[in-house]
This record gives structure tokens, sequence and C-alpha cells, in this order.
């Protein structure tokens, strides 16, 4: 039976998407859509944002005016959004994957106040900023220990917009999932939640549950797999030194995003690298080539993938079936690379 989000607009966006390589631009302009078409979505939008910031900022009140795209420091850069309300205006920088520009955020939070009051940060996975912007009277960040806002803590604005009937956002809401932009993953949990003892405990339990795939690799002549010596990363996979002359090593980041796992397939040369590229191609996963840091091993070159959660743990509902899917697809996914390497 087809799915009824996929036959409207937020299949239509999500092939759109595949024909620009300026997807982040793509996705601000979608979400601001939202924002304009539901003024509760605009609102709860920057009471988000604001919740750091001083009071008369939280409690400005009219409409919040969306505008994307726009220039700033005469010319020298480029806002992706700026939300105007009460007098206040706030930009917004969004990334995806990317990692920030150089000098960017700096350069943002130093703009006239005329132009800019505040600059908040988006992304879809952790970035590190820098300790000069996080002293900033003028970057807004939410609470807690992390640095700055992900794309996942807007998916419960979406369901909510959806669910007063704008259409946009039922758009918007099924870009988030096919971009992988969806919060954690319940059978996961908050893997960097600022709860220490939580953290802990979640990062335990899904090290439990990578149990089976690591019996299973030691099984077929991977001499060494193992895990992050901190007690709070022990669910970071690592295999390397393996049987398959084409996949030298395999690491397993869900530390990364709260939404995805990270998955990096690690080689000796470009050749080689191309020819996993193209094989995981095949399965329909977005990757792509990554160059590494020279390694002791040789094992430099790389294709990176991120896989939701919410996809690969589609038919799972139990924790009891945690550890099966797990170790199906990534032993699926490394045969589909080399039938030698699992």
């Amino acid at each position: 039976m087809r799915n009824d989000s996929d036959s409207t607009a937020d299949a239509l966006l999500a092939r759109l998407i595949k024909l620009t390589r300026r997807r982040e631009d793509f996705l601000t302009e979608c979400f601001a859509a939202v924002l304009q078409a539901d003024g509760r979505a605009g609102a709860a939008y920057w009471r988000r944002l604001t919740s750091e910031l001083p009071l008369r900022v939280r409690t400005a009140v009219g409409p919040v005016v969306v505008k994307t795209q726009i220039t700033a420091g005469h010319g020298s850069s480029r806002l992706d959004m700026v939300l105007s309300r009460g007098g206040q205006r706030i930009a917004v920088e969004h990334k995806l994957l990317a990692p920030q520009g150089q000098g960017q955020l700096p350069k943002y939070v130093a703009l006239p106040r005329g132009e800019v009051s505040y600059v908040a940060l988006v992304t879809g996975d952790y970035q590190q900023v820098s300790d000069a912007v996080l002293r900033s009277r003028r970057y807004a960040r939410p609470r807690g220990d992390i640095s700055h806002f992900l794309w996942a803590d807007f998916y419960p604005l979406l369901k909510r917009s959806q669910r007063r009937g704008f259409e946009i956002a039922t758009a918007t809401r099924g870009l988030f999932d096919r971009l992988g932009l969806q919060p954690a993953h319940p059978l996961i949990g908050d893997l960097r939640t600022a709860d220490q003892e939580r953290r802990i405990g979640l990062d335990t339990r899904l090290y439990e549950a990578w149990k089976p795939l690591i019996d299973s690799l030691k099984g077929r002549r991977w001499r060494s797999v193992g895990s992050s010596l901190r007690n709070d990363r022990k669910s970071e996979l690592y295999a390397f030194d393996g049987p398959s002359d084409l996949l030298r090593e395999v690491w397993l980041d869900p530390m990364s995003s709260p939404s995805s796992l990270r998955i990096r397939l690690k080689t000796t040369s470009a050749a080689k690298r191309a020819q996993i590229l193209d094989r995981v191609a095949g399965r329909r996963l977005s990757a792509e080539p990554v160059r590494l840091r020279t390694s002791s091993r040789g094992n430099h070159w790389a294709v990176e993938l991120r896989v939701p959660w919410r996809s690969l743990l589609a038919r799972t509902t139990t924790r009891g079936g945690l550890s099966l899917a797990l170790k199906r697809f990534v032993l699926s996914l490394m045969r589909s690379v080399d039938k030698d390497a699992a």
C-alpha cells in the first residue's frame, strides 16, 4: 500500500532537494515557509531560540517576521535566516553536516546591532563552537551543555504545525525524515544528554546491544574489534585488521547526531574507496567520499554514511530486537562492499 505522505508535497521536496547542491538553502526555505505560514510555529520557534536570552528578548511581542538569505555587514556576510520581533533581530546560521566556515560565527556576532541583535546556530549534527563565540552575550544557545541548536530540536514544532493543517509543515517534516533530522530514537535515546548518569546508562545499553555484532565480527576473523575507552562512549565501535583486502576498517559512531548512526568504511587507496562508494550506492544509502588524516595503519581513504536510526530500526519496536537489527544491518552493509568482509 502506498503511504499517503509519499504521494504529497513531502515526496516532491525530497526529490527536488536532490537536484541542488545547496541543500542547506533548500531546507532553510522550506522551514522558513512553515514559520511564515503558521504564526504559532513562528512564536514557538522564537521562544526556543531566546530561552537563554534577556527577558526583553524572550517577551518581545508581535508577529515573528522571517526573511532568508539576507546580506549584512556591507555585503561581507550572507545570513541564512533572520527573525524579527519587537525590535529584536536574530540571525540563524543553518548547517546540515558541513562544518562552519572559517571565522563565520565570530564575524556574525560582531555585526552591528542595528543589523543583528543575536546569532544562533542550527546544525544536523553536533559541532564545536569557539570559546570566543560561546562567551559572547550576542550568541543564542540552548539550555544545558550543548553549544548550539539541532534541527531535531524543531521536529516537534513541525508535527504540531502539521496537526493544525499546514501542508507545508507536512512536506517539511517529510524532508526532515528523509534527511535524518528526527529526535533521538526511543530505543537509542539521547546519547549526548547533559544528564551524565543518564548518558552513561544509555551508552551502556547500546553497547550491550552491539555485543552480538562484536562477537560475530570476531568470529569472522576481525582481529581487532572494540570500543572507546571512555565510560560514556563505549557504544562507539571500531573493527580493523579483518579478512577483506578492500574493506580494511569499520567505524560506527552513534554520538555525532541524535538522529543517525555515522559509519566510516575505510580502505588504503583512492581507487579502493571508489570501489566501496560504487558498491554502497547500490543500497540507496547517502554516502560521501572522505579523505582522513594519514593513518598509521594506512586506512585514511573512507566512505562515510549517515543512516537515520528511524529507518534502520523501522521494523524494530523492542529492545529485544535491537541487537538483531543492528547486527543484520552492519553485516549486510559490509558484505555489500566485500563478501569476504563478513
